[in-house]
């Protein structure tokens, strides 16, 4: 059986991916930083690494570099698991330490699976990496440059969300839709479940507005709706959303105003109408 090391120090991620990949079949073992990866690479033999980048103790810049450099662990498939706020610095460092796969948080699980899959069906050459280790210097530069650019830009946009984990986490991996908007309804970050329910890239998704994401003819209403809305602080009820290709949506909508000043967040989930 192929067996799959997540290293991450957020233990919610870890749980994540390990529920994920153990339905696909695969033996997880899981370490929170560098460090521990290591000792359990002497001891379990993982065929593949998911790895965070940003972490304490050791990062996986420098578990991807070390793994690359010893003859026992070279030809194990590391894949980064990362922010998506700084893809050149994150790919310059994949180049550097021999990884070839990158997935972004928030990712969906058919992304991890997929990145999965294909590392189990590429192996790496079982030689010692002859690309010099960048020096200590470099090395705090990079992690410096990719720890900047995801504090900055992970899309929610305000301090609170963005040092409270355990919204991170949920945001990421909730099953129901999750959106978050200014008052007049401009989007401002979307998770991954939104983006499957709504159709659109992420990068389209947070330049709409609500009123971009409602039929025409059900527009006074939702307007009312979200004045409603931001009165009372709360609301809940039933909603229609345009798919990007045009289909509708029925969701059940739950949203809760200004968790953080001016910042609305709201959940969506798809209607069953079996």
């Amino acid at each position: 059986m192929t067996k799959v090391l997540i290293v991450d120090d957020e233990l919610e991620v870890r749980q994540f991916l390990s529920r994920s990949l153990e339905n696909c079949g695969y033996a997880i073992r899981e370490a929170r930083d560098g460090s521990e990866a290591l000792a359990c690479l002497a001891t379990e033999h993982p065929d593949v690494v998911i790895t965070d980048l940003l972490m304490p103790v050791m990062d996986g810049f420098e578990l991807a570099l070390r793994i690359r450099a010893n003859p026992d662990h070279a030809a194990t498939e590391v894949i980064f698991f990362t922010g998506r706020a700084s893809p050149k610095q994150v790919q310059a460092m994949a180049e550097t330490a021999g990884v070839t796969q990158v997935v972004t948080k928030p990712a969906t699980i058919n992304e991890v699976q997929e990145a999965v899959d294909a590392a189990v069906h590429r192996k790496h050459p079982a030689t010692p990496a002859e690309t010099p280790a960048p020096t200590a210097e470099e090395h705090r530069a990079l992690l410096a440059q990719v720890s900047e650019a995801e504090s900055g830009s992970q899309g929610i946009g305000r301090p609170r969300f963005e040092s409270d984990h355990r919204f991170r986490v949920l945001f990421a991996h909730s099953l129901d839709a999750i959106l978050l908007f200014t008052p007049d309804g401009r989007c401002l970050e979307a998770n991954p479940a939104a983006v499957e329910l709504l159709g659109y890239e992420l990068d389209v998704l947070v330049n709409l507005t609500l009123w971009d994401l409602t039929p025409s003819e059900n527009l006074r209403a939702a307007r009312e709706f979200w004045r409603q809305f931001l009165a009372a602080g709360r609301i809940q009820g039933k909603y229609q959303l345009i798919h990007r290709d045009g289909s509708r949506r029925d969701v059940d909508l739950s949203a809760v105003a200004n968790l953080d000043p001016g910042l609305h967040v709201t959940m969506w989930r798809p209607v069953d109408r079996s």
